[in-house]
């Protein structure tokens, strides 16, 4: 008797926890960073002053990276060509985000184009001398910046720490690149 109690009570509390183990296994599941796997962030870029003062139109392009230890990055996560003009001095994009950002550190590049070098050309160049560049980046060095990129101009690279896209992310890229002084706002809010 006592056994037969002990198998029913045993069969219970398997019953009663299938549904749980079927939840944590969802697809739709909520991760660690509150993302779901819908989640769009908006992306808003606003010029405070073009870097081409000459033709006052900025080709932009921003790419993002998870940030690795390694010397090679995998392919960008975010690859947005834009065009700001001194007419239209702010743009914005959807960008699908994935909830394995949440535990994750990215890294932005806003490049500037003065050539229509094609994105997947940037990204595999960033990509394997990512850490060349960010050195080059910081010490000013353009001529070793040209060596890899040629006439696209580096405005800034940010590292974003484990971005918790559940409140607006703000950073300015500002500077001066080869004579040309740049400020621009970037935004990243659901």
């Amino acid at each position: 008797m006592r056994r037969i109690s002990l198998t029913i009570a045993l069969g219970i509390l398997t019953i009663s926890f299938k549904p749980l183990s079927y939840k944590t296994s969802n697809k739709n599941a909520v991760s660690s960073g509150g993302l779901n796997l819908s989640d769009t962030v908006l992306v808003i870029i606003k010029s405070e002053n073009l870097s081409e003062d000459f033709s006052k139109n900025d080709e932009l392009l921003i790419l993002a990276y998870v940030s690795k230890d390694s010397s090679v990055l995998d392919t960008a996560i975010l690859k947005k060509r834009l065009t700001l003009t001194d007419q239209k001095m702010q743009d914005e994009f959807q960008w699908k985000i994935t909830p394995d950002l949440a535990d994750k550190d990215l890294l932005i590049f806003l490049i500037e184009q003065d050539a229509d070098t094609p994105i997947e050309q940037i990204d595999a160049i960033l990509r394997i001398h990512s850490s060349n560049v960010i050195n080059a980046f910081k010490n000013r060095n353009y001529s070793s910046i040209e060596k890899y990129l040629g006439d696209e101009d580096i405005l800034g690279i940010k590292l974003l720490e484990k971005p918790d896209f559940n409140y607006p992310i703000e950073f300015y890229f500002r500077g001066l690149y080869r004579m040309d002084r740049y400020e621009y706002l970037l935004t990243f809010k659901k």
